[in-house]
């Protein structure tokens, strides 16, 4: 499906320099139907010359899928560039553009999670590893139809997210109002 994928990291497993350069760290709470903006991921401070980081540095275009839980998939945007990825994400570096929002939304299929997690039932975490997704088969349709399907789920995908932070956004203001008017009457008593 795509060469090369690798795992994250554990945060544990990256030594932090302070002082050092900063780089971001993405976690799998940060991946939906699209990847939150860079200034929401966290940040740490590694060492100038942490080399070992390279293989789970992030590349604009890249599939990034939760292994753990719930599939979810999105594709890197350039802003994502050198970003880490962490713990509990398989990264997939598609070449081919037309097609990493198309795998990032076959991949975050109910079908296609249970494909994946079949392998670890019975075991204390379902997920899947990077082998999984290797051992995937899929056929993909014609060059002129993918291209068009990618750019459909590409427009889905920006649509959902902007939809779901619409949704937490109206969310938390009504929150803030009932404490506000719920701390304004207590005040009154």
């Amino acid at each position: 499906m795509a060469e090369p994928i690798f795992s994250g990291r554990s945060v544990s497993r990256i030594k932090s320099a302070p002082g050092g350069v900063p780089v971001r760290l993405l976690a799998p709470r940060d991946v939906g139907f699209v990847l939150a903006d860079l200034e929401a991921l966290e940040s740490m401070e590694v060492d100038h010359a942490a080399s070992d980081l390279a293989s789970v540095r992030i590349a604009a275009g890249d599939v990034v899928v939760t292994s753990r839980g719930p599939a979810r998939a999105a594709v890197a945007r350039e802003e994502h560039a050198g970003a880490i990825a962490t713990a509990n994400l398989v990264v997939l570096r598609v070449g081919e553009p037309s097609l990493r929002h198309v795998i990032a939304a076959y991949l975050r299929a109910p079908s296609t999670a249970r494909r994946l997690q079949a392998r670890s039932i019975g075991t204390a975490t379902i997920g899947f590893g990077t082998q999984d997704i290797k051992d995937l088969e899929i056929d993909l349709p014609g060059s002129g139809d993918l291209a068009a399907l990618d750019e459909l789920v590409s427009l889905t995908d920006r649509y959902v997210a902007a939809a779901q932070n619409g949704i937490t956004a109206r969310m938390e203001f009504a929150q803030q109002l009932v404490t506000r008017s719920l701390d304004l009457g207590g005040a009154r008593r």
